[in-house]
């Protein structure tokens, strides 16, 4: 009886210290995992739809897009992160709406901010001192870890 006991803690202990080394393990990777945010956007430009981006960014980096048809190049920058201070359902998203020009060079029409609740609806409507150029960018943005 005793050498059956000493045989089943003798298997029983790296059993029990490889699930509790699996569990610690899984615990850390999701303690790890980096926050990111999943933009569902519709950009107008003077008042037609040019284009329905779909983005995942990392919080705190740079996303980019650029649409180009016939006549323009456009592009959208985006940087989202979490703003606790003012609300903590709240997703803060700074945004570069521009266009690049014929040299190749990004001409900035506005660079708003966008405070959204998450997948809520947040729409802005940015243009140039002319008036020559009116943006509009609508945006849903969800939480998602990476």
């Amino acid at each position: 009886m005793k050498t059956f006991l000493r045989a089943r803690i003798g298997l029983g202990f790296p059993l029990r210290a490889s699930v509790l080394a699996s569990v610690f393990s899984l615990s850390l990777a999701a303690a790890a995992a980096e926050k990111a945010y999943d933009l569902k956007m519709e950009l107008s430009k003077n008042g037609h739809l040019i284009s329905k981006p779909h983005l995942l960014v990392k919080e705190g980096e740079p996303g980019n897009l650029t649409h180009e048809n016939r006549t323009a190049k456009n592009f959208v920058e985006v940087v989202a992160m979490e703003n606790s201070t003012q609300d903590p359902q709240g997703i803060l998203m700074n945004f570069v709406v521009g266009y690049i020009d014929q040299n190749g060079q990004r001409v900035v029409v506005s660079k708003p901010q966008i405070f959204a609740k998450e997948n809520e609806p947040a729409r802005l409507r940015v243009g140039d001192d002319q008036g020559k150029e009116n943006f509009t960018l609508s945006v849903v943005a969800r939480r998602k870890s990476l």
